[in-house]
Formats: structure tokens, C-alpha cells, sequence
């Protein structure tokens, strides 16, 4: 983790209360501002609460928010952290992780199994990214890989669903599976 997200998580760990991370190109699917005591109370009970994910993930219910919203925990990364809310002791406990890895924040968030931090998000989302350009930059520009790189590219990702696989077992139930 590289930058600003990690000088964002050193703030926060000394912060007072938990925060809500917003990125500059977010797209509302409701009313954030309605939403605002029960994510306070979400946090406080798991953590770390992700308003919207990239991608639409099989996950298990944990609980319902309100008549609109579920809470869920997705089984495989499903990537963004374009709006979520952070207790500052989660930010400690990723900043206690962090040493040696360098990758983007929503990566390294998705890998539960590092982090030992489960991740819950809004279903359906409370918040995506926008089709408008953002001042953040591109994330993926990959020139032509090598064979040797691209084994260890497919190496270290076979490693990571395994490991994913193995904290889902230990972590989250099958029962409540969709």
C-alpha cells in the first residue's frame, strides 16, 4: 500500500471515532445522509462497513440494515473502496499488517485473510464509482508481461483463493450463502 491511502490509515488509527472515506468519483444509489446512524452502528459493531463494491460477488447475509438494505460479507474480493467507513482501530490493525506489501489499498483490504479483518458491505450498494474521470489515476497500466511474470502472477493469485477459501471456512457460515 503505497501513498495516500497508507498516510490515511496513520491518521486515522489516533481518530476519536470512526470515519467515512469517500473518494472523488463516487455515484449515490440512495441517501447516503439517511444512512449515516446505522453505518455509525455497523462500524461499531464490525469494524469496517463498505458502502459498494466493483464487482457483484457470492456473499453471505449477515444481517438486514433496514427494509432497503442488507449487510453482506462477500465470499471473494469484490474490490473499491471508493466509500467505506473505518473504526480507528481496524486502521491500526492494517497498518500492524501492512510492512512488505505493496499494492493497491482495495487489494490488500480484500485479503481478509492477511488483514484478519472481515469485510461487510451494503446490498444492494449504497454507493459506486462514477463513469466520470478521477484525479486519482489509472490503476492498471501493464505492459507486456513476461512468462516468468505471468506465472507468478497466476502463482500468487492461486495462493490468495486458497487462502481466501481456508478464512471463509473458518469465518463465515455456508448457511447464508447467496
Amino acid at each position: 500500500m503505497l501513498g495516500q491511502p497508507y498516510r490515511t490509515l496513520a491518521s486515522l488509527r489516533y481518530a476519536p471515532r470512526a470515519i467515512l472515506i469517500l473518494e472523488d468519483n463516487i455515484e449515490l444509489h440512495g441517501d447516503l445522509h439517511a444512512q449515516l446512524s446505522n453505518i455509525k452502528s455497523l462500524v461499531k459493531q464490525y469494524g469496517l462497513i463498505k458502502l459498494g463494491n466493483i464487482f457483484e460477488r457470492q456473499h453471505v447475509k449477515i444481517q438486514s440494515i433496514d427494509s432497503t438494505y442488507t449487510l453482506i460479507s462477500n465470499l471473494k474480493g469484490a474490490c473499491g473502496t471508493s466509500a467505506y467507513a473505518i473504526a480507528p482501530d481496524v486502521a491500526a490493525q492494517y497498518l500492524a499488517k501492512i510492512n512488505g506489501f505493496f499494492e493497491p489499498v482495495d487489494d490488500f483490504m480484500d485479503n481478509e485473510w492477511r488483514t484478519e479483518q472481515t469485510l461487510y458491505s451494503y446490498h444492494p450498494q449504497l454507493v459506486s464509482r462514477s463513469q466520470a474521470s478521477s484525479v486519482i489515476g489509472q490503476r492498471k497500466v501493464k505492459g507486456k508481461l513476461s512468462l516468468i511474470n505471468k506465472i507468478q502472477v497466476e502463482g500468487y493469485r492461486l495462493f490468495k483463493q486458497l487462502r481466501q477459501k481456508q478464512y471463509n471456512k473458518k469465518h463465515k457460515t455456508q448457511a447464508n450463502r447467496y
